[in-house]
This record gives C-alpha cells, sequence and structure tokens, in this order.
C-alpha cells in the first residue's frame, strides 16, 4: 500500500470526524481531536477497550483513537489497523449475542448468522462492499443515529418494563425507534440475503424499496424467523399514528382497528423487537468482522 499524502491524509481523517459528528448529531471541532496517538497508545486504549467493554469517552478522545487508527491503517498498511478494529467487532458482537440470548430464543438469529458464515470469499468480499457503500449513504448514517438513540432508550432490554400508563407510553417510544432501525436496517439484511442466492445487490436499488416490500421478501427466506419478531399490527397502526394509552382497562390500543395489548404483551412484543432491531443494526459489523479476519490470515 503506498504512503498516502499529507492531504489525503487530512482528507480522510477530517471525513471521519465529520462522520462521527453525524451520527453523534453534535458538531465536533476537528481542532479538539487528536489523530496522531502513536501505535502504543493505540494498544493501550485497546487493551482498555477489551477489559472496561467500552470505547474512549468523551467524544474527542473516542475520536482521537479512531482517527489514529485510520491513521495507522493508511501509513502502515491495511492489515495493522483492521486487527484492531475486527478485534473490536468481535467483543461488540458477543456482548450483543449475550444480550440477545437472555431475552430470545438464539434459534431466531442462527439462521443470518449461518447465511454469513456460509458466503464464499467472492460473496464476502461483496457484501464488504456493498456495506461500505451503504455506511456513507444518507441511510447508513440515519441507521447508525437511529441505533444510537435507540441504545440509548432501551440499554439493558431487561428494564425495559410496562406497568403503568407513562412505561406503556415508553414502550411506544421505544418500539416506534426500533421501526426506524428496521427499516434502514433490512436493506442490509435484504442485501446479504441476495448474495447468499448468488445475486448481486450492487446492482440494484434496495434502498428504493419502501419497508413493507422488504419485510415481505425476508419474510420467505432464512429471515423469516427474524423479521417474524416484529408485530406487524404494531408496525402499522405507529406508521398512521393511531396508537394511545388506555390507562384504566391498562391496554394499547391502535385506534383505527381496534386492537389491543395489555401492558404485559406490550412489554413483550417490545422487549422481541429491542432485540431484533439490535441484532439487524449490528450485522454489518459481523461481515465486516468476518471480512477482516479473512484479510488478516
Amino acid at each position: 500500500m503506498a504512503e498516502p499524502s499529507e492531504e489525503e491524509l487530512v482528507e480522510a481523517l477530517e471525513g471521519q470526524i465529520r462522520r462521527f459528528g453525524l451520527i453523534s448529531q453534535t458538531r465536533i471541532d476537528t481542532e479538539d481531536v487528536d489523530s496522531n496517538l502513536s501505535k502504543e497508545e493505540l494498544l493501550e486504549i485497546t487493551d482498555r477497550i477489551l477489559e472496561e467493554d467500552d470505547i474512549p469517552e468523551p467524544a474527542e478522545e473516542r475520536l482521537s483513537y479512531l482517527s489514529s487508527v485510520l491513521r495507522v491503517m493508511m501509513e502502515d498498511g491495511f492489515e495493522t489497523g483492521i486487527s484492531t478494529i475486527a478485534g473490536m467487532m468481535e467483543d461488540s458482537i458477543a456482548r450483543l449475542g449475550s444480550e440477545l440470548q437472555i431475552h430470545e430464543d438464539w434459534e431466531r438469529y442462527e439462521p443470518v448468522v449461518d447465511m454469513v458464515d456460509e458466503f464464499n470469499e467472492e460473496q464476502l468480499d461483496l457484501a464488504f462492499n456493498y456495506i461500505t457503500e451503504f455506511r456513507d449513504s444518507d441511510e447508513g448514517v440515519a441507521l447508525t443515529q437511529n441505533h444510537v438513540k435507540l441504545s440509548e432508550m432501551s440499554d439493558p432490554i431487561s428494564d425495559i418494563e410496562v406497568v403503568n400508563p407513562e412505561s406503556a407510553q415508553n414502550a411506544i417510544d421505544i418500539y416506534s425507534k426500533c421501526m426506524d432501525v428496521c427499516d434502514n436496517a433490512s436493506t442490509i439484511l435484504l442485501a446479504v440475503k441476495r448474495i447468499h442466492e448468488g445475486g448481486n445487490p450492487l446492482e440494484v436499488n434496495l434502498s428504493g424499496m419502501n419497508f413493507g416490500a422488504k419485510l415481505n421478501e425476508l419474510s420467505d427466506s432464512k429471515s423469516e424467523r427474524l423479521v417474524d419478531g416484529i408485530d406487524k399490527d404494531l408496525r402499522n397502526a405507529l406508521s398512521h399514528g393511531d396508537l394511545f394509552v388506555e390507562p384504566y382497562e391498562e391496554e394499547v390500543i391502535d385506534a383505527s382497528t381496534g386492537k389491543t395489548w395489555t401492558f404485559t404483551e406490550m412489554e413483550r412484543e417490545t422487549k422481541t423487537c429491542a432485540s431484533v432491531s439490535k441484532f439487524m443494526a449490528t450485522l454489518r459489523l459481523l461481515v465486516v468482522s468476518k471480512w477482516a479476519r479473512l484479510e488478516t490470515l
């Protein structure tokens, strides 16, 4: 890999900082970000990440770390930086898997993981290239923003409870955010499905499909049990703004159809959908992590 010019480094690093600002929905001054951490400092931070299960805070320190990883990747070759990032991804995926198994039958997610595991090298390259393009698209940024917001609202999933009107409204808000995540993330899931079937998602505009059409196609695939975790009646009621809380009967009601969910049912559906949403949002990390491990062999 040819050594980049100073201008290329600056452009790449500023792009990374801008992306983080988009994800966190804040303006970040590039002067506050140190993008020149040494390899020794990066290794120390990486060790701390693995020990403490978190990347540095506040935002400027996090950006210093990520931007420095990018610089190392560009200066010293791809393998050094991608190995570090792959390790972070695997740790993140492992923790997500542990959370999902507490609340859900793993069989809901296993067929999707199997699809990625069954990719040959060409399919894995295609999936990586698709995710790379998706990552920088408006829908990719929207997915990351919505995933971050959902995590703030529902972390951990076990803390979600519906025991009174206030918590029922909170569950409605969480479910609504889940639908934002699933709408964006279903594009990645559909791409994985088509690649597994021998197709090329780069040749079509999957982002142009509406959410319902994507769910219908995914329902007739190995992703069936996964997307079945999305309650279609709740999704439709939310899309029309028809859900409301009935405090006396302790129910959530769809005003247009009259369908009801008890508080207990609403809690169960919200926990299930939060698990599904977080898995779908993290699927791209699973693909990139598998691709990175192959690249470093």
